[in-house]
């Protein structure tokens, strides 16, 4: 077995609190609908729920409500929950429908769920979307979908057959208005016949935004310079090459990048619960496509400062935090200008290459008076 060390580079050896920026997120409305009918020789029976308002508060906000319609042999079920709370959506709907004719009839049913949540972006975000859809029986596939202006961003629907999938999205988004919407149906029918028709249909999706400050760049998605031993991450992911966690490290930067009012705050996370170094370069390391180094890339180059040194809780931490000074001036940020930003990680499991470290993406910020 190859013996690892975990001394620091030699580079990170050189010396060199504020709250993160609030969400820009507003007029946000939720909307959650559901629809049940069932139908019988002798007549239909019908149910639904609406519920659609704004928001007084940014971003908080739950609700749920469900509806059931039986009639003759037919059952159909609609529920929907919906939360916003903080950075985050989620959503949970499912539309289930029974039918069972005999000789003297036919019953039908079918049910619909949905969800819609229009909001506005004030600021650049980084969102990330994920979930799962699910279908079984008569089912109609079920969608979730990302839209500006009625335009889709992002889109998936289940394909016919009994099936379950997930899906993760993940990208910007620029200033503007966006809608998140997410469906599910199902129906079932018998013609004078004494069996069961049934159909299922669900969605689970959770979607997530980020404020961002910067560029994210030099990222381990098999670009610019090569991961060290392919262990490439996921293009839409814009993170650092993957680690023995089987994630990439991955850095962003929130708040004010101000000499006069400095609020920038470095957030660093998907590492493992090890030690992790904040530090600032004056250029991207090779043209923004970084050099290999330990199991990742370094991103960062030039001078080199070090900003300090943290442990990571739950894979995560953040410069500065108490007790902290300032970026602008832990860094010797004096005048306007670029600056990089990069967090090196312990990751000392037999993985890749017998460095004992990994590194994240690389963060781009321009400093402003």
């Amino acid at each position: 077995m190859i013996a690892r060390t975990c001394a620091l580079p030699a580079f990170l050896l050189a010396v060199g609190s504020t709250a993160a920026a609030q969400l820009q997120l507003v007029q946000q409305t939720r909307s959650i609908s559901g629809l049940a009918h069932a139908q019988s020789s002798g007549g239909t029976q019908q149910g639904s729920f609406d519920v659609s308002a704004p928001d007084s508060a940014l971003f908080q906000a739950s609700e749920s409500a469900h509806v059931q319609v039986t009639y003759a042999g037919a059952d159909a079920i609609a529920s929907q929950t919906s939360e916003i709370a903080g950075e985050r959506i989620t959503g949970e709907g499912q539309a289930i429908a029974f039918a069972a004719a005999y000789p003297a009839g036919a019953a039908y049913a079918g049910s619909d769920s949905r969800l819609i949540v229009t909001f506005q972006v004030t600021d650049t975000l980084v969102y990330s979307l994920t979930g799962s859809l699910g279908r079984s029986g008569n089912a109609y596939s079920p969608t979730v979908q990302l839209e500006q202006g009625g335009v889709p961003i992002h889109s998936v629907e289940l394909p016919s057959g009994s099936d379950q999938t997930s899906f993760q999205f993940q990208g910007l988004l620029a200033p503007g208005t966006y809608a998140l919407s997410a469906v599910a149906s199902t129906n079932a029918w018998e013609l004078q016949s004494d069996t069961i028709d049934q159909g299922t249909g669900s969605f689970q999706l959770e979607f997530t935004v980020e404020p961002t400050t910067g560029l994210p760049y030099c990222t381990g998605d098999g670009t610019g310079t090569a991961c060290p031993c392919a262990n490439d991450s996921a293009p839409s992911a814009r993170v650092g090459c993957l680690n023995s966690q089987g994630t990439g490290g991955k850095l962003r930067a929130q708040g004010a990048a101000s000499l006069s009012n400095d609020t920038l705050v470095l957030f660093g996370s998907q590492m493992p619960n090890s030690s992790a170094l904040y530090f600032q370069g004056t250029f991207r390391q090779n043209g923004g496509n970084g050099a290999s180094f330990g199991d990742g890339k370094r991103c960062a180059g030039g001078t080199l400062t070090r900003l300090g040194e943290k442990n990571n809780l739950m894979g995560a931490s953040h410069y500065p935090s108490a007790g902290n000074v300032p970026i602008s001036i832990q860094g010797s940020v004096t005048s306007p200008g670029t600056r990089t930003y990069q967090v090196w990680y312990r990751n000392a499991a037999d993985f890749c290459t017998a460095a004992t470290y990994n590194m994240t993406n690389g963060v781009e910020v321009l400093w402003g008076t």
